[in-house]
């Protein structure tokens, strides 16, 4: 499948090792994370246990909002090196451009309430 940058490995294995009590299971997944099929590695659902779901609130456009990350982004957010506090403020963001100009969020790809009702 591929394997992952060194950088990668480091910023998983820093995580992982405050998270995993058991240094023989530490070093077993420190080994897949160095192989060569280490994308596939992550994929494990036994691997997402350490990544428990997590939410952040976030007070932005006049309300309260709760930003679920759900385990696997993560996984993929602690491998890239993204911090929780960096998603809250683009998701923040992306609500207060869309509040002064009287928009809705819908679930879905991204689309304004105006555009959602005239189709």
């Amino acid at each position: 499948m591929g394997r992952l940058r060194t950088e990668e490995v480091r910023r998983l294995l820093r995580y992982l090792s405050e998270r995993v009590g058991n240094p023989e299971q530490l070093a077993e997944i420190e080994d897949a994370l160095r192989d060569e099929d280490a994308e596939e590695f992550l994929r494990e659902p036994d691997l997402l246990t350490y990544f428990p779901e997590q939410t952040v609130e976030i007070a932005a456009a006049g309300a309260k909002w709760q930003l679920r990350i759900i385990p696997h982004a993560l996984l993929r957010m602690v491998q890239r090196g993204i911090s929780q506090i960096g998603v809250a403020e683009l998701f923040g963001g992306s609500l207060r451009l869309i509040q002064p100009a009287s928009r809705s969020l819908l679930p879905g790809r991204i689309q304004s309430l105006d555009e959602h009702t005239a189709s």
